[in-house]
């Protein structure tokens, strides 16, 4: 027992010892800040070998897959079973979406419309046309997203009583999505629809089927005119050509050089993307800046889309949603929210203090006045800078001025995990 206790404690110790060592390593690799400027420098060059990190290239189908070859609809009772036939196939939850959207037909020639979003101002950044917003021939009294092949807790999403948020989603849905090669075929239970808005099923009903790239336009759409109960219609006829959207560059969404310069007081970062971006539609920049020397506060401090642990607390953020549409806003140390429902808002005003401008080729700019330098430094000698790079929705696509590699993503979230549980964290 004796030989046992004097080989086992220093086993344990010496184990002990390596783990904390091995913690400690990493947590300072993942911590350590590459992008760093002092005040009163004229400027930095900081280097993309060691800041920059490629984390995803998510799948991208082409819009063509989408393109409808018709639409068949049958009433059973208080149920409508849809048929969509597509010339490809529904099969990438990150980039395709269908859309139902029922309603009474219309008496007076038109009906209802319905726009992906209100700022128009978005849609004229854009380098290519982009489809937002679709005529109806019909009222709209349900609207049905279909965001993925699959059930989710974020698809099937119904909206009855209001068209921003949804009634129901996922499982509580009860819409039926079953994908079968170039079919996809969607029940909706209209008698619970009907029975939300506090009406009676119509005895009649227009369905129209739309399909979209997500977070960019619509593509395409077709119409079943005036079904009643018992019957099926086929409808292959469209009143609008399918839209037709590029592929995105990912190359675009990788950086390939920084540099920060202070002239007067301001700041400007320079930056060169590996491509032009081209599309704005499907490219977010979100600016992080760090008050260096940095006292380590960000516990439980993610990216805007929640799947990247940040290093540091940030005192300013920039989110750049195309050139023209640009939100900021400071921490003051305890606000680490960030800008959301932009798609509701029918404009988007500049932020004070803040200028980002597309310079020609691969080249852009983000400028920031004297005063707002000073909040972001926050009394410090200097800032770090942070970015991330990415689609709108999603996770993103490249990261730089830290290491976001999934070991270190993992590594901050272990961290968080034992801050919360020591009470401590944002």
């Amino acid at each position: 027992m004796r030989r046992v206790l004097y080989w086992t404690l220093p086993v344990g110790l010496m184990l002990l010892v390596t783990l904390f060592g091995l913690a400690w390593y990493f947590e300072a690799r993942c911590a350590a800040l590459n992008c760093v400027f002092y005040r009163g420098s004229a400027g930095v060059q900081c280097a993309s070998g060691a800041s920059r990190h490629e984390i995803q290239r998510l799948p991208i189908s082409d819009s063509s897959e989408l393109y409808l070859e018709n639409v068949e609809v049958t009433r059973e009772g208080a149920t409508a079973k849809i048929n969509v036939k597509l010339k490809g196939s529904f099969w990438n939850d990150s980039d395709q979406n269908i859309y139902a959207f029922i309603g009474r037909p219309s008496t007076e020639g038109t009906g209802a419309s319905y726009s992906l979003s209100s700022d128009t101002q978005y849609f004229s950044d854009l380098s290519y046309p982009v489809r937002h917003a679709i005529q109806l021939s019909h009222s709209l009294d349900i609207r049905v997203g279909i965001m993925a092949p699959t059930q989710s807790q974020y698809t099937p999403q119904v909206y009855i009583t209001d068209p921003v948020r949804a009634d129901l989603v996922g499982s509580t849905s009860h819409v039926g999505v079953e994908v079968d090669e170039h079919v996809v075929r969607i029940q909706l239970p209209l008698d619970e629809f009907y029975g939300r808005r506090g009406t009676a099923v119509p005895p009649q009903i227009n369905v129209t089927i739309a399909t979209a790239r997500d977070y960019v336009g619509f593509i395409d759409q077709i119409t079943a005119p005036a079904v009643a109960i018992g019957e099926t219609k086929v409808e292959n006829r469209k009143s609008v050509a399918p839209a037709v959207y590029p592929h995105l560059d990912y190359n675009s969404h990788i950086v390939k050089n920084l540099r920060l310069e202070q002239s007067g007081g301001g700041l400007k970062v320079s930056l060169e993307m590996e491509q032009p971006i081209e599309d704005w539609a499907q490219t977010n920049l979100y600016f992080f800046f760090i008050p260096y020397p940095s006292d380590n506060l960000a516990a439980g401090l993610r990216d805007p889309s929640r799947r990247l642990y940040l290093p540091h607390a940030w005192s300013f953020y920039c989110g750049v949603y195309s050139p023209n549409r640009i939100v900021a806003r400071t921490s003051n140390g305890t606000d680490f929210s960030y800008d959301v429902g932009y798609a509701e808002r029918s404009t988007l005003e500049a932020p004070e203090g803040v200028r980002f401008r597309a310079l020609g080729g691969a080249t852009y700019s983000l400028e920031l006045s004297p005063e707002t330098v000073e909040k972001l430094m926050s009394g410090k000698s200097g800032f770090s800078l942070l970015l991330t790079v990415g689609r709108d929705g999603f996770g993103p696509t490249s990261c730089y001025g830290w290491n976001c590699s999934g070991v270190c993503n993992v590594v901050l979230s272990i961290k968080d995990i034992f801050n919360r549980k020591g009470g401590s964290g944002n």
